[in-house]
């Protein structure tokens, strides 16, 4: 059984190029090393794990000897007590749930209709850096954005410049910002998920530079 990466709506045809559900292209995405990404730029984040609603793993970076399925397990529990907490008490939808321990924080939140992200931390992050970074609302969506990534994911393309005036025609309005010389720019959780999907960016003058990494 497949799910997708993104949202983590089960994927019945293991042909299938775009998730139904969010529209994420399916095909050469390792969530896996999206997550490791993930570690490596926050570095007080220990261990992070993607599952579905239903508590089965769909990718993780795990610390060497911690058991995928039973962190998984636990982790679809919490969500679900969560959940079911935030509706009796009539607080809307289930967001996020901090947990602090001596040693650091468990953060677990919505990723999509049906996944969960549970991010590990040392007790030095700053919360709100995680939580803006690891946030799957807080990621770029739409067309526009899945074509640059799927085109850089081709090795015969490396490099992708657009002039700053044209951002808007491409990405929503809510990953720009206009900078202090009044052009727009992205904003820099945007830069950072490109940078986690192995897309380094360059903004220099009234260019934005797309650069592949092979790191």
């Amino acid at each position: 059984m497949t799910f997708c990466p993104n949202c983590g709506t089960e994927v019945p045809d293991p042909n299938q190029k775009f998730c139904i559900s969010c529209g994420i292209p399916l095909e050469g995405v390792n969530f896996d090393d999206i997550l490791k990404r993930l570690l490596m730029a926050i570095p007080e984040t220990k261990a992070v794990i993607l599952l579905s609603t239903d508590g089965l793993p769909i990718a993780s970076a795990l610390p060497q000897g911690v058991n995928e399925t039973r962190i998984a397990s636990l982790t679809a529990a919490l969500h679900a007590l969560a959940n079911y907490s935030v509706i009796e008490m009539k607080k809307g939808k289930f967001d996020q749930l901090y947990i602090k321990g001596s040693n650091g924080y468990v953060l677990v939140q919505q990723a999509g209709p049906n996944a969960v992200l549970a991010v590990s931390t040392s007790k030095d992050i700053h919360l709100g850096l995680m939580s803006l970074d690891t946030h799957p609302q807080k990621w770029p969506e739409g067309p526009a954005y899945h074509k640059i990534v799927s085109l850089m994911r081709k090795e015969s393309v490396n490099k992708l410049v657009i002039t700053r005036e044209y951002l808007p025609e491409i990405f929503s309005g809510d990953i720009l910002e206009i900078a202090n010389d009044g052009f727009p720019t992205l904003k820099s959780f945007a830069i950072r998920y490109f940078q986690l999907m192995g897309i380094k960016t360059k903004i220099y003058g009234k260019l934005v530079e797309f650069l592949r990494s092979y790191d």
